[in-house]
């Protein structure tokens, strides 16, 4: 997993109204994080309504600094993050389609 892949799962994490099943298949509509990370508001846009409102916060640029800051202060505090499909990530939660 790439940095970017931990930048973009912690930002879909912390994005109002959207869970693992949704972030999931987002970035399976995009390909990768990359693409969802550069996707332009008009392909925001083309995945539909409720989606397109839930990534509006997600798409600013300064909302993701202020969350990615975030998250430097909780590693900072010794809180360590997990992410589906790491080694150390639950064995149990990582056969779960909508685990956290």
């Amino acid at each position: 997993m790439t940095v970017t892949d931990q930048d973009t799962y912690y930002l879909l994490s912390r994005t109002y109204g959207i869970g693992p099943k949704t972030a999931q298949a987002l970035l399976e509509y995009f390909g990768s994080s990359d693409e969802l990370l550069s996707a332009s508001q008009e392909a925001l846009s083309a995945i539909g309504q409720g989606a397109q409102i839930k990534l509006l916060e997600f798409s600013s640029l300064e909302w993701r600094k202020k969350r990615l800051e975030e998250r430097e202060i909780l590693k900072a505090k010794g809180i360590r993050l997990l992410y589906k499909g790491q080694p150390d990530y639950p064995k149990h939660l990582n056969a779960l389609c909508d685990a956290p």
